[in-house]
């Protein structure tokens, strides 16, 4: 293992260093979990260290898109990598007013049948 260490670089070993500081705090959590103790508060030196909000414990899956997009790329490929923002799509008034529509249908059906119910309960 040490091999292994001594061929990786300073930005690698801190990489790896946060990244089993977040191993083990989940762990804490975890055993906090399971032993119904309240969580453990995330330390503010792991949130700051990821990235992510202080006073929210790191989590495994925000760490690991946080640490690929750590990652360090070339300054031509992240240029050219960097995908344009997609526009926000809009509904039309047409196609609101046909879901508005749709819905005061689907709750008339609803009361329908409730009062349809509550007569053949009274019977």
């Amino acid at each position: 293992m040490n091999a292994a260490l001594a061929s990786l670089s300073s930005e690698q070993l801190r990489r790896a260093v946060a990244i089993k500081e977040q191993i083990e705090a989940l762990e804490k959590e975890l055993n906090a979990i399971l032993s119904g103790a309240s969580a453990p508060a995330a330390p503010a030196a792991g949130a700051a260290a990821t990235g992510g909000r202080r006073g929210r414990p790191p989590r495994a899956a925000g760490a690991v898109v946080q640490a690929a997009s750590a990652a360090p790329t070339p300054p031509a490929a992240s240029a050219a990598a960097a995908p344009a923002r997609r526009k926000r799509r809009t509904i039309s008034p047409e196609g609101k007013r046909r879901i508005i529509e749709a819905q005061r249908k689907r709750w008339a059906e609803w009361r329908a049948a409730r009062a349809k119910a509550q007569k053949a309960q009274q019977k």
